[in-house]
């Protein structure tokens, strides 16, 4: 049986890393996947990336059609502060209810972070907010379980939004989640938050009053994710990053990019859906176990 890891593990759970940790730097993109199979585990990681997009992909593949135990999965992930862009996949094939291909089954899991400091500037009341916000169009595959033999899959996808005031107390953090098993979205929201859902598109709204903020700067994190079990899927994408400000305020970042870019229509989602189509991994009998990529677009 193939072993290895590539790098010291992010993904505990579905890979929220703790605030502690990510203080460290004052801005990144970060982008992760992990495919944990049977042993066979392969983890990629951009680390973080300053400038330009990170990327990363992840796959495994067990067996051959037509085994008892054929099974894999597919995770992928992209990330920029100046476009603003989040975009995650999952894909995974394989376990059947009560059979014997079951515990063995496909997983995969995709997560695309950025921080990045903002400092507000400008005359404003005392009650003035700057309210933040993150969109996404999330699919996945619902879990329907059905009779011994039959297959199963579900897929979730999930969001979070972290604001802190600079080297003090997280003001406000929020998840939001499609229903499944995310064990992102059973941690506490707390803060001044919105959570709203529209069809496909998923958002969360933090406000913050610049009154509140030390030095006038926030520290901000959002973080897209996906995680597939089974034979499913989940994705977050089309993703929008928005700041709304009272009149006479501005605002600068940390790494002077944040937002700055136009992203091209559906780039991200071409660049990563590309690596993840069932049919190439039903063709693949193993990736790299290693396989990563940061740099800018294009």
């Amino acid at each position: 049986m193939f072993h290895r890891i590539c790098r010291s593990m992010l993904f505990l759970g579905l890979g929220l890393a703790s605030t502690a940790a990510q203080a460290q730097s004052t801005f990144w993109s970060r982008a992760g996947a992990y495919v944990p199979i049977e042993g066979d585990n392969s983890l990629c990681d951009s680390d973080e990336v300053s400038s330009g997009t990170a990327r990363c992909a992840a796959a495994v593949t067990v067996g051959n059609p037509g085994d008892l135990f054929y099974f894999g999965g597919e995770g992928s992930s992209t990330a920029s502060l100046a476009a603003g862009v989040l975009e995650v996949h999952a894909l995974s094939f394989g376990g059947k209810i009560g059979s014997a291909t079951f515990p063995p089954a496909g997983e995969a899991t995709g997560t695309a972070r950025v921080l990045d400091t903002l400092t507000f500037a400008g005359s404003f009341a005392p009650d003035a907010t700057v309210t933040i916000s993150l969109s996404a169009n999330f699919t996945y595959t619902e879990y329907q379980p059905g009779p011994p033999g039959t297959e199963f899959g579900i897929g979730t996808a999930f969001m979070e939004m972290e604001g802190t005031r600079t080297g003090d107390a997280v003001l406000a953090r929020a998840f939001h989640c499609t229903p499944g098993e995310s064990i992102v979205c059973r941690n506490p929201n707390f803060g001044d938050y919105v959570l709203e859902t529209d069809g496909s598109l998923y958002t969360i709204r933090e406000s913050f009053r610049l009154a509140d903020l030390s030095g006038g700067s926030l520290r901000l994190l959002l973080y897209l994710g996906a995680k597939s079990r089974g034979t499913g899927s989940a994705s977050a994408t089309d993703s929008s990053i928005a700041v709304t400000l009272p009149t006479g305020v501005t605002f600068a970042s940390t790494s002077g990019v944040f937002l700055t870019e136009v992203p091209e229509p559906g780039a991200a989602s071409l660049a990563t859906w590309a690596l993840l189509s069932l049919g190439a991994v039903r063709s693949t009998r193993r990736a790299d176990p290693c396989q990563r990529e940061s740099g800018a677009l294009g």
